[in-house]
């Protein structure tokens, strides 16, 4: 008896599903494609329910006859590649003749499509892979799609779709980075009965930027233009202040394909270094439109990836031309940090407490130390040292002290991180966190997958004392904070609790402490922040009040101790 058998039609169609449709947007991705390989001018692109319960995509594009469009939905059928070497020299989005059929063998699908020579469209309806309809009707030139019931037939996959909002949030971010890669066109988005933006058809990618992310912003926007043999690169990027603050991501393209690629996307960051301030991550939009021998398009089921023949050559390019646009733009780093500074002294010298006459009194409001609260008396603390004389700071990241058992070297980053840590512990945990309305609102505008995370975390963010609201389309308004958190650093420290929230497919077991540890981190004061005497004094008075003084909220230590019988055995005293 054989055991090898041919599968049938349907089933083959549901593995390709499998690798083709991972999502509502690969749907969204997969139709605006083949519109616009069919060289549509105008696309009206409309989804509900995240795409569960329905998407259409309408097109002004050539159309497809009857035959054809029987012809369509017959797995490998293209009319975008006739032999192997086609595959070398790729000038259309779309090549295998996968998608049709894969999204006709998980869904319900009515296409109805009209060329210009024709008096009537033709329409069929698909139901889980079956023609179930095909019929002539009215229609103007050009095709329309609609999909419903996604995934009615593979219960499997439909568990594993996200809630509406973030699969909307993907669905966005499809439509988006195809309306950028293709500004002559225009695109009209709808979603859930909301027009997300009617774009119209313009000349060039700065006024589609404009359209997109803000007259303002697209001002400011640096181009990016570079020829090397057969590559061109250009785009635009964000200029190194506005990193982190400008959250749109960095949407790459290659030969006008939407990709993701770790190569391109590390160059860029290393042709902002040293400008890019940490923890930042660049916003733009990169081109890079090569030869089709010298890019393999064929590695990725999906197409979201690329292969380089020359993967160094790309990097060096991206690098140059990044820095090369960069060399007018000053330094950013000063921008995050509005603590004093003071240039005279070098990172590694020793900065001496008794050098200074300031008393715990005057310790400037400003200072991320002020706001530190000591613990309720009566409460059970673990203490310190019973004496100790601060000796100074080394390297703007130690404080040094001296006791009776011998020298205390202090982390001063993990030191502040575990005051901070308790502090918020304990006004959490009493509902009783001092909370700061703020004069001037902090303005968000993420792109849209962040959004649409966002959203789903706003209640957890309030109850810790983050107010955020909605404010637009992808853009938020933060209007209350925490008290705790200094003036110099509070939109830092909320763009990275947030971005912390973003990344997907993360549950940590507890979200409250999870965003908690992540304030403690980005309000303590950081290594190589250089401190005054008077703050030194008040890190280690508060670090040695705390419950557990001996780690951060990492499990780091905050300080190592040298005894004197240590230190002499080291130096051959004993």
């Amino acid at each position: 008896m054989s055991r090898i058998r041919l599968l049938p039609e349907a089933v083959v169609n549901k593995i390709a599903a499998g690798e083709v449709v991972e999502r509502p947007a690969s749907v969204v991705k997969e139709l605006i494609e083949n519109a616009l390989d069919a060289g549509a001018k105008s696309l009206r692109v409309v989804v509900k329910g995240g795409g569960r319960k329905e998407i259409r995509v309408e097109d002004d594009g050539c159309g497809m006859e009857r035959d054809d469009l029987l012809l369509a939905f017959e797995r490998h059928s293209t009319s975008k590649l006739a032999n192997f070497s086609d595959l070398e020299d790729l000038s259309t989005l779309g090549f295998r003749g996968e998608a049709l059929p894969s999204i006709a063998g998980v869904s319900e699908i009515r296409i109805t499509s009209r060329p210009g020579e024709s008096l009537a469209a033709t329409r069929i309806y698909i139901s889980a892979g079956r023609i179930r309809d095909v019929s002539e009707v009215g229609a103007p030139i050009g095709t329309t799609v609609e999909i419903r019931r996604l995934f009615f037939n593979t219960p499997a996959r439909l568990k594993f779709l996200k809630t509406d909002r973030t699969e909307m949030g993907h669905i966005t971010a499809e439509v988006t980075a195809h309306a950028l890669a293709s500004p002559d066109v225009a695109f009209r988005f709808e979603r859930d009965r909301e027009t997300v933006f009617d774009l119209p058809a313009v000349s060039s990618l700065r006024e589609r930027l404009g359209d997109l992310w803000g007259g303002d912003l697209s001002a400011r926007l640096i181009p990016l233009e570079e020829v090397e043999e057969e590559t061109r690169l250009s785009g635009f990027i964000v200029p190194p202040d506005l990193a982190g603050v400008v959250r749109k991501g960095l949407s790459i393209f290659v030969n006008h394909r939407p990709v993701r690629d770790r190569l391109i996307f590390r160059a860029v960051l290393e042709g902002y270094a040293p400008q890019l301030p940490a923890r930042r991550s660049p916003a733009g939009v990169i081109f890079i439109d090569l030869g089709g021998r010298s890019v393999d398009v064929n590695i990725h089921p999906a197409k979201r990836e690329v292969k380089f023949a020359h993967p160094a050559s790309i990097r060096n390019l991206v690098i140059r031309t990044v820095r090369n646009a960069l060399q007018n733009t000053g330094p950013a780093g000063w921008l995050y940090d509005k603590r004093r500074v003071d240039p005279a002294r070098g990172v590694g010298e020793l900065v001496d407490a008794a050098s200074y006459d300031i008393s715990l009194a005057e310790l400037p409001a400003s200072s991320p130390l002020a706001e530190i609260s000591r613990p309720e008396e009566g409460s059970d603390v673990t203490p310190g040292p019973s004496r100790y004389h601060i000796l100074g700071q080394a390297a703007n990241r130690y404080v040094l002290a001296q006791s009776p058992e011998g020298i205390i070297v202090i982390d001063q980053h993990a030191a502040h991180e575990r005051i901070v840590y308790e502090r918020l512990q304990r006004a959490f945990k009493r509902e009783k966190i001092e909370l700061q309305p703020l004069l001037s609102p902090i303005n968000l505008d993420l792109d849209p997958p962040r959004a649409a995370r966002l959203l789903e975390k706003i209640p957890l963010l309030r109850e810790l004392g983050i107010e955020i609201e909605p404010f637009g389309s992808d853009s938020f308004i933060i209007t209350v904070l925490p008290a705790i958190l200094s003036d110099w650093n509070r939109e830092e420290l909320v763009l990275d609790v947030i971005a912390d929230l973003e990344e997907e497919g993360r549950e940590p077991t507890d979200p409250r402490e999870e965003i908690i540890i992540r304030m403690s981190c980005l309000a303590a004061v950081k290594a190589r922040d250089r401190l005054a005497p008077v703050e030194l004094d008040k890190l280690v008075e508060e670090l040695f009040a705390c419950r557990d003084p001996y780690r951060c909220p990492h499990g780091r230590p905050t300080f190592l101790t040298y005894s004197w019988e240590d230190l002499e055995r080291k130096f051959g005293r004993r």
